[in-house]
């Protein structure tokens, strides 16, 4: 990790319409973070067009809906987690709307394997245990902006 810049990943495994609503955030996040390195944890579906993304330096798939139809990509997630916390993130940001203690579960692990000390994203139903940071929910109501990062 280059010491000098700050590397943030954002967490955003929902479909494309929903990749398509955060690109707002996303350069909110660019112009909070301008010396930052940003990149996008997303699903396969979503690459293609968040690889469009000027603010996002690095696209990553993460094969979410496959995993659904076969367990046979746990190996392959295994692996881009390795991958992902030998980067060196400093700051995680969850997009993605964890609505049951299942899903909480299941991102809070997903994120503390990250290893990135800071852990943001909202408490919806205080499903955010495992997070740094708890946005308020008002947040993530409507279309999504972060304007708190302005």
């Amino acid at each position: 990790m280059n010491e000098g810049k700050q590397r943030i990943l954002v967490v955003l495994v929902a479909g494309i319409g929903d990749t398509v609503l955060v690109s707002e955030s996303l350069r909110f996040l660019r112009n909070g973070y301008p010396g930052s390195e940003i990149h996008l944890l997303a699903n396969t579906d979503a690459v293609l067009i968040a690889s469009h993304f000027s603010s996002v330096d690095r696209v990553w798939p993460f094969p979410i809906r496959e995993l659904r139809k076969s367990k046979k990509y746990l190996f392959q997630i295994a692996k881009l987690i390795w991958v992902l916390r030998k980067t060196g993130y400093s700051m995680v940001l969850n997009l993605y709307r964890v609505d049951t203690l299942p899903g909480a579960i299941k991102m809070g692990l997903l994120l503390l394997l990250l290893g990135a000390k800071k852990r943001i994203g909202h408490d919806r139903n205080g499903f955010g245990f495992f997070l740094t940071e708890k946005l308020p929910a008002k947040i993530f109501q409507g279309r999504m902006p972060l304007s708190w990062m302005r």
